[in-house]
């Protein structure tokens, strides 16, 4: 994971031992990367959620703790306490550590940077490449737990590339186990840096020894692990998406998953870090053995498998661990072509920057659902229950249009009788309450899901025909 030097290493000597270390006026400029960073993402955050971010915010006013990205849900709470002594909502609080974490990661980036030895310039060029990958700035810019692997990304990018130019590779197993436990800790998707990490702990001196501090490090993956039960004890593996990972590994590849979930999201990093990755094979193959650029590219390939059999809808932070590899990669080669480089560099940011801002755009004003979904907020003033069986139809309003509420029921939900009777209830509590309950005809209506026939006709038994609304998409249960 934490190794960036995949194509560092491709054509150069491992630095020396006290090669231009990052002195104070690195640390300074660090910083104020991580503020002015933290101060961009604050003002371009995104109006609507996205993902889980309206449930974390639900999660953290009614004070829950277990999740199992164990690591998020603890630290909100801390932000929400001082975010609140200033006058921030829960939501607000979030916001900032989403914009926070980034800029933190972009700070620790540029000494990454500076520890291969590149030109401050360079490093600079490297951060905004970083912050202007797709899938960096939506996190950065929106509500939810992906921000924070990032932070732990950078880390561990410093924590390799110093340890490198420093020649304390695979002296101890502490750092290695430390960074796993962070990565994992702040996403479970973390994990598959084990291999990668136990490579620079177990071969990082460029040959096989076992290193110091082995107790200590096992001591630390357990006080993980048990962190993990005590904090996340229902959800130890996480949600399907998790859990079903390696069975989903036999699958078909499938190039739209691979696409959509690797390639698009890490903009120009992979494909850059390919260019250079096939330079340094053609000319140096024996350098393949040696440990830094093995473990990085152990880091980023070790995803490949998930990311073309995982059906997730993720804008690929599933891959963030990959995709900083290769970001670092990728800014190590543009540092070492000189200004040929530099002014490439700046192009890439430039597309990378317009590609972002208009998945941004799409989503805040062409979503899914858009025209519907607008309609109906005008026709019942925004509040209220929406019905439907479909995903899109469901973010529509779920991530869009709070303080409505969207149900989605799914068949496998909706087989007992006990279940159904909870949907009822919560349509019988609306009406009551003189709230509307918009119905989606994609799940009661001509060419409606088939699954829901038997739904559909108890709810028009119980709660009437109902009345077309101002969009034909949905007809609406009114009060009395």
């Amino acid at each position: 994971m934490a190794l960036s030097l995949a194509a560092a290493d491709s054509c150069v000597q491992p630095l020396p031992a006290a090669s231009n270390p990052p002195g104070e006026h690195d640390v300074r400029i660090a910083g104020l990367l991580a503020v002015a960073g933290t101060l961009l993402f604050l003002a371009s955050m995104q109006t609507p959620f996205w993902g889980d971010g309206r449930g974390l915010v639900d999660r953290i006013a009614e004070g829950e703790w277990q999740r199992h990205h164990v690591f998020y849900l603890p630290l909100a709470h801390a932000l929400d306490s001082v975010g609140g002594v200033v006058g921030l909502d829960v939501r607000g609080s979030l916001e900032l550590f989403s914009a926070l974490m980034t800029g933190f990661a972009l700070g620790l980036f540029y000494l990454a940077a500076r520890w291969l030895a590149l030109p401050v310039h360079a490093a600079l060029l490297g951060c905004a490449l970083l912050a202007t990958i797709p899938v960096n700035w939506w996190y950065a810019t929106t509500v939810e737990i992906h921000a924070l692997q990032l932070a732990a990304c950078a880390g561990a990018l410093l924590w390799t590339t110093r340890a490198s130019a420093l020649g304390t590779l695979g002296t101890s197993a502490l750092g290695p186990a430390v960074l796993l436990a962070l990565l994992t800790g702040s996403h479970l998707s973390g994990a598959l840096a084990a291999p990668a990490l136990a490579l620079l702990a177990l071969f990082g001196s460029g040959r096989w020894a076992w290193p110091r501090h082995v107790v200590q490090a096992l001591l630390v993956l357990a006080l993980f692990v048990l962190l993990q039960v005590v904090l996340s004890p229902n959800e130890l593996v996480g949600d399907d998406h998790t859990s079903n990972a390696a069975a989903r590994l036999i699958a078909p590849w499938r190039w739209q998953y691979f696409y959509g979930e690797f390639l698009r999201p890490s903009g120009f990093a992979f494909l850059g870090a390919v260019v250079v990755l096939a330079r340094f094979c053609a000319r140096a193959p024996r350098k393949l053995l040696r440990p830094v650029p093995l473990a990085a590219l152990l880091a980023t390939l070790v995803y490949i498998p998930f990311a073309s059999t995982l059906q997730i809808q993720e804008r690929g932070a599933y891959y963030l661990i990959a995709f900083s590899v290769c970001a670092l990669a990728l800014t190590w080669a543009l540092g070492r072509a000189g200004r040929l480089g530099f002014g490439l560099g700046l192009v890439l940011v430039g597309l990378q920057a317009a590609r972002s801002l208009e998945e941004v755009r799409l989503w805040r004003d062409e979503y899914p659902g858009h025209e519907w979904a607008r309609a109906l907020v005008a026709e019942t003033g925004g509040e209220g229950l929406v019905l439907t069986s479909r995903r899109d139809e469901f973010q529509a309003i779920w991530d869009h249009h709070a303080p409505m509420v969207a149900v989605r029921p799914s068949s496998r939900v909706l087989t007992g009788e006990r279940s159904t009777a909870t949907l009822f209830r919560a349509v019988e509590r609306q009406l009551r309450a003189g709230r509307t309950v918009a119905v989606l005809r994609t799940l009661c209506g001509e060419g409606g899901d088939a699954r829901f026939i038997v739904l559909c006709g108890v709810l028009r038994e119980r709660f009437g025909e109902g009345f077309p609304g101002r969009h034909p998409a949905y007809f609406l249960l009114t009060p009395e």
